[in-house]
Parts: structure tokens; C-alpha cells; sequence
């Protein structure tokens, strides 16, 4: 391995003196020189990286300080040579392993930045990954796309990208095997790279057995060492080493290396053998490691493991002390520190490119976050479910999965409204990129790819194509999953194809355009009312049952609050009344008419209009109950307009052209109408000033309404010859 003379030197130096350079070194440097068998002046040179040592003074340094070690004792030795990079296993090894880094060893003189090189045409770029699906690796991961186009817009030349499974990065950029890393976690650990950050981070997490789910917060306590202990021994870790893990258990939990059961290579198949042996009682086997990292090994173990902490989110990190006291890390490109130029030059044009890159990048980050909100979401059937720091062992709802898995990639890529609200977390050129990128997987939450996902969300969240929002907690669940403050009066109310609707008007962040409404009549005995997916039957059953609904929620006759006591009908029954007429086919209409609404703010609205309101006329029968004069009358029943359309005059529009098909009748040769008229509940009063309000008059006599309308009711009575539509 080739290293810097001036940095050799001071690994050499601290073999013996482990507190080397703490204090006034100028008098212990002669003496240190004289060790080394050179004079005072070739040492400084060697010391300060200004020169490098020939072989024959390589061959005299190395004898003279291995034999100045030689009253040291070996055990103690060894980890002075682990910590110093120095391979030798034996003590008559350290004179032929001091010579040979002596002799490969690089004067910073003689040293010459890359960027010169590249100027010159006489070098490339040496680009290193970590295998690390989806973020980098493979040419079409995230950094490595990031990359290409970086060296492609500046003619770069670089070497193909050198993919790695182990975490030794010091030791790449220290030798020169590596110029550029892609992906690698910023840590403070790091001492020979310069990082360039993106907003992608990473935490911590760990991973145990399904059967240990008793011990589960226990694990999670050691692990975040929440109560403040370090050295925790109810865990008995396996780590990758140099990673995030091992970095964490060994400096913050100042574990030592023979606590740890310590993997040399990041494979999620040896990583699950691992947890899978038998633990040997000197604690729970966790798998400490990069969050991502773990989210992947719980989907290779499936039920047989279990995420050990909660998983990230802001909700999380602000109310879980486990998750808050875990580790962050930065995705980031490194390069050498020793190259200052280089890592300049890299950061300056970096920044450069993702100013002028921004849709590109953007889209770029927005494919990446549908990847991580997959992988995250299969994870969670096997995350069990948390409250706060309190692990509750039941199974996470499907819609919880949901709202988990979203919220874990917004805050993981940085797309997260709270970050993108405080501006001096990232640099100016990747807020405009996330706040663009944020805009993208919005807009692909209501459309491909995110659409089937949102709708199996809010059918699970209002519970069918009848349910309602009606809770608060639904409106949490809504704003929890699409990361926007939805108001809870715009949505009340709504089924579930309104709730998708104004879900992707608040989501596209567009003012609601005209709403274009038509009316469609139709004959209910020429309706094949088996055929669902019929245009004209799904829309009459769909709002009949809607309004079912409602007359089920209305308060009954012996409910106390109801001023009027003296109903024959209970509400209910009218519900059963629709149902079963819905179940006939309606025998006893001789038109529906339906209003239907077609709006500009969504491309689906447009191919899939919806249906806004409905109102069916019923003709006077011939039987005894339907008394001789109100033969040339007909009753309009179950006028009705959706939530998400009222306030649009669509009942007026309804009406309108109910009275308009009953004055053309008899000009088609059809029955003569006169006039029309319907009944309502006294307790809807909405209903009531509504009609009032289209020219209907309470009817004078209503004992002539006794046969046909249950007792309680209020009839309500209009001209049809009137000229006027209302």
C-alpha cells in the first residue's frame, strides 16, 4: 500500500510513542532521528513529506527501528501496528514490512494533484461504489447516473466504476486505488476524504429475530444507548466492519472488537446466516447497520426477523428517544483530503452542473424515491408497530403501512415538506432540485406510477366506495400519507373517488377550473341493472346508495332530539326502501335523470367522468291507493347532489330539466303533467329551503297526499305550466 512518507513516518513514530505530536516534539525529534539511524535533517525531510528515503536508507531506517521496538511488549504491540495500517503478524516480520512501505513511500512534492493530470491528458478518474441498490453500484442507480452525465458534460475521462462490498474507504483514497467514491456515508470518522454531500441520508437500525420480539425494546435501548450506558451488554452485535454499525458500536458504545461478531464484506445473505445462528448467551444477536441496509435484510428474512427500532420519519425522530438518539449520515461523493485541489475542483463544477441539471436530477431523485418507498413498504408487514418508544406487538394496517413506507423515503431523500421548509439545511443547487423533485412524486402520487397505491390507500382509509370521511382520524391519515395540510372542511363528506379528486387538485397545486355539468335521462326498464360496469347503472346505483347512506346516519323517531314525534316512518326504513327499489331495478320510474360533472384540472377526470347528482320521476299508478286526482301528477324522489358538487346550482340543473322532460310529454304524445310534487322529512331543513327556494310551495291540502306519502312528511307542490324554470 502507498502512502505518504510524512504520514508513514508519524504511524512509524507512534509504534513507540503513542502520544507523538500532543506536545513540543522539537528536543524528542532528535532523539527520535537517531532511532531511525539518519541525522536531524534527513528525518525532518522525511517528517514534513518533503522527501523519500532510497532504498539503502529505507533498509537502514527499517533495522534500526524495529530493533528500538523490540523492548515493547508484543501484545501491545499488535494493536499499535492494526491501528498504523502495518501488516506484519510476528515480530520478526516488522524489518522486511517497515522497508517496503519505506521504499513505496510519496513525497508530497513529488505528488501532483489529479486535476493537473486531467488538464494534461495523462490521466483519468479512478470511481469507486458501494454495491448499494438503489442508490449506487449498478450504471443505472442513482449515483451513478448523477455521475455519468457530470463526466460526460465536462469531458471527463474516468475509469469504470469499481464496484466494492467492503467499507474500507480511508484506505482507497490513502493508496490511490480510488479517485472519486460514489455513495459513501460522511462521517467524522473518516480522515483521508473530503466529502461533497447530497441531501440523502441515512440512519442507523438494527435487525433481530421474530422469536426475540420480547426483548425488542430492550435491544432498541442498548442499541440507541437511550439511557445515556455505553458498552451495552444486552446485545450481541454483528457488524460489517466500517460500517455505519461498527463505527457506532465501537465509538459510541465503546464497545471492544471482540464484543462484536464482525463481517468483513456488506452481503445481506451472510449478514442473515449470521442472525440466524444460535446466540451463545452473552446477549440478543442484532444486526446493527445502515437503516436501508436493514430494511433489505427484514425483506431476504421475512417473518423470521424484526426491525429493532422504529423506522425513520419526522414523527419518529421527534417523539421515538430511540430513533432520535441514533446516528444520521449524508450520502456523499469523496475524494482525497491530501488532494486539496482535486476535492476543490470537484466540489466547485459539482455544483455547477446540478445548477444547470435541475429537471434532469430532479427526475432522477423522483425514480429513486418510488424504489425506496417500495423496498420500505414490503418491509413494513414485518415491522410491527410502534408508539413512541413503546413497541406493540400487532400487525400494522395496510393504510399505516402506507403512510410508513412514504414517510421514511420523503425524509430519507430530503423531499419531506419540513425539510424542504428550512432552507439552510442544503445548499441552494439541491433545494431547487428537491423542491422540483418534491413537485414530481406529487404529481405521480395521483398518476402512474403512484396512482394504484393512493387508491387502495384512501379506499382503505374511507372504507369502500360508500364510506365517507367523517373522523379526524382519517384526515390525519390523508395528510400523513401525502405530506400536505389538507383542511378537514373541504373534505368532509366525501367518498372515495371525491376524496381522490380533490386529493390530486391539492397535490398538482392548481385552483379547481370550471366544472362542466350535463344531464343524462334514462329509461330504468331499458337498464340491465346486473351489468355494473355499465356507464349510466353504476352512477344511479352508486348515488342511491350514497343517499341510503345518509337516511341510515339521520336521527329515528325515538331519537330524543328529534322535534317531531309523530313520524310513521322511521328514516331507516326509507334507506331499505332505496336498497330494495335498487334491487328491482326501479319498476316504478319513468325516468332517472343523472348529472355529470367533467372538470379540466386531471386528464383522468376528463376519460372518467363523475357522477355529481341524481333525480328520479315516478308516475301516478293505477291502483287503489293512488287517489283520481293526482292522476295528471308525478312526484320527484331522491334529488341529490354529491358533497364534492354542491354549491354548484347542480340540483337546480336537476330539476330544471325534470320539469322540462314533464312539459314535452304530451307534446310526444306521451301523459299530460300538471303538476309535480315531493315530499321531505321536516328535520331537513337544508332540503326544505333548497326546494322553497326552485318555486315550490307547501301543498295546501296535504290530507290528499295521506295514501302515497308517509304520515310526518311535508309535500310540496309546483306548477308545471309555469313558464318559468324556477
Amino acid at each position: 500500500m502507498k502512502r505518504f512518507i510524512d504520514e508513514l513516518m508519524s504511524a512509524l513514530i507512534r509504534l513507540k510513542y503513542p502520544d507523538y505530536g500532543k506536545r513540543g516534539v522539537s528536543e524528542q525529534d532528535k532523539n527520535v532521528a537517531a532511532e531511525f539511524g539518519v541525522s536531524p535533517a534527513a528525518f525532518s525531510n522525511y517528517k514534513t513529506g518533503k522527501r523519500t528515503p532510497d532504498a539503502r536508507m529505507s533498509m537502514v531506517m527499517s533495522t534500526s527501528w524495529a530493533d528500538s521496538l523490540s523492548k515493547i511488549e508484543w501484545k501491545t504491540l499488535q494493536g499499535r501496528l492494526r491501528e498504523g495500517s502495518f501488516d506484519a503478524t510476528a515480530r520478526d516480520q516488522l524489518k522486511a514490512c517497515f522497508q517496503k512501505q519505506l521504499e513505496m513511500s510519496t513525497s508530497r512534492g513529488a505528488f501532483s494533484s489529479l486535476v493537473q493530470s486531467l488538464d494534461e491528458n495523462r490521466g483519468s478518474i479512478r470511481v469507486s461504489a458501494p454495491d448499494y441498490e438503489p442508490f449506487s453500484g449498478a450504471s443505472d442507480r442513482f449515483f451513478n447516473r448523477l455521475y455519468r452525465r457530470f463526466a460526460g458534460q465536462l469531458g471527463i475521462s474516468s475509469d469504470e466504476t469499481t464496484v466494492r462490498s467492503k467499507f474500507n474507504l480511508d484506505e482507497e483514497l490513502r493508496s490511490g486505488e480510488t479517485h472519486l467514491a460514489l455513495c459513501y456515508f460522511q462521517q467524522v470518522s473518516r480522515r483521508e476524504a473530503a466529502f461533497t454531500p447530497t441531501p440523502l441520508r441515512v440512519n442507523l437500525s438494527a435487525v433481530i429475530k421474530f422469536k426475540d420480539r420480547a426483548l425488542v425494546e430492550e435491544v432498541a435501548r442498548a442499541v440507541s444507548s437511550a439511557d445515556g450506558n455505553r458498552g451495552q451488554s444486552a446485545i450481541r452485535p454483528i457488524v460489517v466492519r466500517n460500517e455505519a454499525g461498527y463505527v457506532h458500536c465501537v465509538n459510541t458504545l465503546a464497545m471492544k472488537p471482540d464484543e462484536l461478531e464482525i463481517l468483513e464484506e456488506l452481503n445481506l445473505n451472510h449478514l442473515a446466516e449470521a442472525l440466524r445462528r444460535d446466540g451463545d448467551g452473552s446477549g440478543v444477536r442484532t444486526v446493527v447497520i445502515d437503516e436501508f441496509s436493514a430494511i433489505q435484510l427484514l425483506n431476504r428474512l421475512g417473518s423470521e426477523a424484526l426491525l429493532a427500532v422504529p423506522l425513520t420519519s419526522i414523527e419518529n425522530n421527534r417523539h421515538s428517544k430511540f430513533r432520535r438518539e441514533l446516528p444520521q449520515y449524508y450520502m456523499s461523493f469523496a475524494t482525497p483530503r491530501a488532494d486539496h485541489e482535486f476535492s476543490a475542483f470537484f466540489e466547485r463544477r459539482f455544483a455547477m452542473f446540478l445548477r444547470s441539471e435541475l429537471e434532469t436530477s430532479a427526475l432522477a431523485l423522483a425514480d429513486l424515491f418510488w424504489n425506496v418507498e417500495d423496498s420500505a413498504f414490503k418491509a413494513t408487514q414485518y415491522m410491527g408497530r410502534w408508539t413512541n418508544d413503546v413497541y406493540e406487538q400487532r400487525t400494522t394496517h395496510l393504510a399505516d403501512r402506507r403512510i410508513l413506507a412514504r414517510q421514511y423515503a420523503l425524509y430519507t431523500l430530503g423531499l419531506d415538506q419540513s425539510s424542504i421548509e428550512i432552507d439552510e439545511i442544503f445548499a441552494e443547487e439541491w433545494r431547487r432540485i428537491l423542491k422540483r423533485a418534491r413537485a414530481i412524486v406529487l404529481e405521480q402520487t395521483v398518476a402512474a406510477p403512484g396512482l394504484a397505491q393512493t387508491e387502495e390507500f384512501i379506499h382503505e382509509v374511507v372504507g369502500g366506495p360508500f364510506g365517507q370521511i367523517s373522523e379526524s382520524g382519517q384526515m390525519l391519515q390523508l395528510r400523513a400519507y401525502t405530506d400536505h395540510d389538507l383542511k378537514m372542511g373541504e373534505f368532509r363528506g366525501c367518498y372515495e373517488d371525491e376524496v381522490l379528486e380533490m386529493i390530486r387538485l391539492r397535490l398538482n397545486g392548481r385552483d379547481a377550473p370550471e366544472t362542466e355539468i350535463t344531464v343524462e335521462g334514462v329509461n330504468p326498464t331499458q337498464l340491465n341493472w346486473a351489468v355494473w360496469n355499465d356507464f349510466n347503472v353504476n352512477g344511479a346505483v352508486s348515488l342511491l346508495s350514497r343517499l341510503a347512506n345518509m337516511y341510515d346516519r339521520l336521527p329515528t323517531k325515538r331519537d330524543p332530539f328529534l322535534r317531531t314525534n309523530d313520524l310513521d316512518e322511521d328514516p331507516r326504513s326509507v334507506a331499505c326502501q332505496i336498497r330494495e327499489e335498487i334491487h328491482k331495478g326501479m319498476p316504478s320510474y319513468s325516468r332517472i335523470f343523472l348529472a355529470i360533472a367533467k372538470s379540466g384540472y386531471s386528464e383522468r377526470n376528463l376519460d372518467d367522468p363523475q357522477h355529481a347528482g341524481i333525480i328520479c320521476i315516478r308516475e301516478a299508478e293505477k291502483n287503489n291507493w293512488w287517489p283520481d286526482d293526482l292522476g295528471e301528477t308525478c312526484e320527484l324522489r331522491y334529488l341529490w347532489v354529491t358533497d364534492r358538487y354542491r354549491g354548484q346550482n347542480v340540483s337546480r340543473i336537476l330539476l330544471g330539466t325534470a320539469l322540462n322532460w314533464c312539459r314535452q310529454q304530451e307534446q310526444e304524445g306521451g301523459r299530460r303533467y300538471k303538476q309535480v310534487w315531493l315530499a321531505i322529512l321536516p328535520h331537513l331543513v337544508e332540503a326544505i329551503v333548497r326546494v322553497r327556494r326552485m318555486r315550490f310551495r307547501e301543498a295546501k291540502d296535504q290530507s290528499l297526499y295521506e295514501t302515497v306519502v308517509p304520515k310526518g312528511r311535508i309535500v310540496f307542490e309546483r306548477n308545471v305550466e309555469d313558464p318559468s324554470v324556477f
